[in-house]
């Protein structure tokens, strides 16, 4: 049998091009429409916040050590907005070498969370903590830590250190989302920015109304605690961080989209992939408050315009972008009138705009008395300034911080209040006398409470008080050398603790803080130091800055803004003065200067050169160091009859600290990007400026001490005569 192998014919070869077409349909069809992509983005509002204890400020760990240790811990959120996915996660450690049960209890909101108890070695008692998922109208989270050790200890005995520790993380965070497209008011949405803020502007070259207003805005960010960042929107050309950008697949055909999805970084090739960036909300060009001038308006409108062409293939796709921005990015259609303030939409997130003409309004509204007023979501806002009760103006305590004025006292409570200068320091006024008002309730023990009173840990008053419910009286001068930037003022309550023979349970009696109580400010005069120049610049100074940073406003801002906040510069009283490249400049008030030279001053400080740093002293120099980077040095300085602040950085832009602080310190500072490296104090300054005498009080204590002295020679000549006449009358006799 003969097998015969016949060849079969070739199928015919189609072109691979009509191959690869042939495939993509399906493919795309499975990967979903452009239009679908789009609506899906608009759909989804929802942003994730993270909000650590480092960042509220606990920058070290809290060790609780004794042997009922409590601590709460307010986290901020979104007001009145429901949070979705919320969680705590508590990291701490422990440490237990002596006897008895210790025993640890978290609570959320004040309903107990987790309990746990310990035996004796150390490791880790970190736990997740689920959080309700529920509006909060007091716009926190309370995370409450109770370590409690039941140690052989009697009641009465003084609670001491404890071997038994906990020590909590600063990396302790809350981790929620929220849907941002529900902000009800301008107030909600100011309360729920992040801890690190950024303000969108339209390029690194802006104009004066523009650069007015970020910095200004800025600042009032940082006087509110948080951190402010600085992004100019991008532009073709410039290279950004792509990693975490997620395009969906039915985008990935559009050519401004597919480009995107390439790699890590990426360079941006034409306008319509910025408008890519803005439907995706990259953070490249995301914000959380906006200077909208027509400049960034128009930057907007044209990518958007650029991004729309390439859709006009898919009317389903088109008529979906269309949508999109209508929605999502309003401020490319339509420009805010003078002085608004808008809370609108940018991508998918909130975004506070603010018109380039508001900005001394916006930084007077939203960190300050006024912005309960703020309960609509667009605001016309023509004036917004601290309240001027004139000279010898009062300040109620009660406006300066939230906590409870009535509390209970075992052995020791304190009332506390943050507050930032400018709010107790007007138009160059500094705070000089602090009035409080306290009342205590009778308790079991017959020692009086003392009553002490701290500025900035400055132990400015102390005396024991009548426990009988009346008012008693602590009044206090406020030295120059306590005020800072960010200002605490404690109120502590220290009782004597009573247990009849150690068997009952001492107990706590209320005390108070009267709403009566209130400081009150008087006219300060510079002394040569930082800390005297701080009520100056809370009132009405000047920021004088070379023409130069309106150029490079993406780095110079962030500079302006650290150095402002430093130097106490009042965001809504100060005024900005551009100086030319050849000038001098000439303050007219209390000023801070930065990279300028002032006319007719010849400054200890100077940078001849880049990373040349000299300092001058009295018959000799006190540093000439060359070859340093990233470095700055701050001077208290004297200009046309005004003191103020010289700012000069080594480099362009060097010296941009990037953890806050404040000149309190000396009158020359060299700072670098960690905070100040080093200080001096090379004048005398006054300990309480607010005390020197005006010229009626100077008269009044000339003429007392001249009456003295004319009493004194009254009284030694009325002894002479008596002893003369005496002398006299002993002769007489026979």
């Amino acid at each position: 049998m003969v097998l015969r192998l016949c060849r079969l014919p070739r199928p015919a070869r189609f072109p691979r091009s009509l191959l690869s077409a042939a495939l993509a349909l399906p493919l795309a069809a499975i990967a979903g429409a452009p239009g679908d992509a789009i609506r899906g983005l608009e759909a989804n509002t929802w942003l994730t916040r993270t909000v650590t204890l480092a960042e509220l400020g606990f920058t070290a760990p809290v060790v609780m050590n004794h042997s009922d240790s409590r601590h709460e811990f307010y986290l901020p959120v979104p007001r009145n907005v429901p949070l979705a996915d919320a969680s705590i996660a508590f990291d701490s450690h422990y440490i237990k070498t002596e006897e008895g049960r210790t025993s640890l209890l978290l609570s959320v909101d004040g309903r107990p969370a987790f309990a746990r108890r310990f035996e004796n070695g150390e490791g880790e008692a970190a736990r997740a903590l689920a959080v309700e998922r529920r509006a909060r109208e007091s716009g926190f989270v309370r995370l409450g830590v109770n370590w409690s050790s039941n140690t052989a200890q009697r009641l009465c005995e003084i609670d001491r250190p404890l071997g038994n520790a906990l020590t909590i993380q600063p990396s302790t965070r809350l981790s929620y989302r929220y849907d941002g497209a529900v902000l009800p008011t301008l107030e909600d949405a100011w309360v729920s920015l992040p801890a690190n803020t950024t303000i969108l502007f339209a390029a690194n070259r802006l104009d004066r109304a523009a650069f007015d207003a970020a910095w200004r805005i800025g600042v009032a960010l940082e006087n509110g605690g948080k951190r402010a960042t600085m992004r100019a929107f991008p532009a073709p050309g410039d290279i950004i961080d792509t990693r975490e950008l997620s395009v969906p697949a039915g985008l990935r055909q559009v050519p401004a989209f597919a480009v995107l999805d390439a790699s890590a970084q990426h360079r941006i090739g034409s306008e319509a992939e910025l408008g890519a960036l803005l439907v995706l909300g990259a953070p490249a060009v995301a914000a959380d408050l906006a200077v909208v001038d027509t400049a960034l308006q128009a930057r907007l409108k044209t990518a958007l315009d650029a991004l729309a062409a390439q859709l006009q293939g898919d009317a389903d796709a088109a008529r979906a972008f269309a949508a999109w921005r209508a929605s999502r990015a309003p401020l490319a259609g339509a420009s805010l009138s003078a002085r608004q303030i808008q809370l609108t939409m940018l991508g998918g997130r909130p975004v506070i705009a603010v018109a380039p003409d508001a900005g001394t309004q916006a930084a007077g509204i939203l960190n300050g008395l006024w912005r309960r007023t703020l309960d609509s979501r667009k605001v016309e806002v023509r004036a917004a300034m601290q309240p001027d009760h004139g000279e010898h103006s009062a300040t109620p305590l009660s406006s300066l911080g939230n906590a409870d004025s009535s509390f209970d006292v075992i052995a020791h409570g304190d009332w506390t209040a943050n507050f930032p200068l400018s709010a107790a320091a007007i138009d160059g006024r500094a705070p000089s006398e602090l009035v409080v008002d306290v009342a205590a309730a009778p308790g079991a023990s017959g020692s009086p409470p003392v009553v002490s009173v701290f500025w900035n840990d400055v132990l400015l008053a102390a005396r024991q008080i009548e426990a009988n419910g009346h008012r008693n009286r602590l009044v206090a001068q406020v030295p120059g050398y306590a005020l800072n930037v960010r200002n605490v003022l404690r109120v502590s309550f220290q009782r004597q603790p009573v247990s009849v023979d150690c068997n009952e349970t001492p107990q706590g009696y209320p005390v108070s803080v009267l709403p009566s109580s209130h400081l009150r400010s008087g006219a300060t005069r510079p002394d040569g130091s930082f800390a005297s120049l701080l009520p100056l610049m809370a009132g009405r100074p000047q920021l004088i800055v070379p023409e130069g940073y309106l150029l490079d406003a993406g780095a110079r801002l962030a500079q302006v803004v650290r150095l402002a906040a430093a130097s106490g510069l009042s965001p809504y009283g100060a005024e900005l003065v551009l100086i030319g490249k050849d000038q001098a400049a000439r303050p007219t008030r209390p000023f801070l200067a930065m990279d300028v030279r002032l006319q007719g001053i010849e400054p200890k400080v100077r940078v001849p050169a880049q990373g040349h740093l000299q300092i001058n002293g009295r018959e000799m120099q006190w540093l000439d160091v060359a070859g340093v980077a990233g470095l700055g040095a701050a001077e208290v300085i004297g200009g046309s009859g005004h003191d103020g602040i010289l700012w000069q950085a080594m480099g362009a832009p060097a010296g941009s600290p990037g953890q806050p602080f404040v000149f309190n310190r000396g009158n020359v500072m060299v700072v670098g990007a960690d905070g100040p490296r080093a200080w001096l104090d090379s004048a005398q300054p006054d300990s309480n400026p607010a005390e020197k005498p005006g010229l009626l009080e100077r008269l009044r204590r000339m003429a007392a001490s001249h009456l003295l002295i004319l009493g004194f020679g009254s009284c030694l000549a009325a002894l002479l005569l008596f002893a003369y006449l005496a002398s006299r009358a002993r002769r007489a006799k026979p």
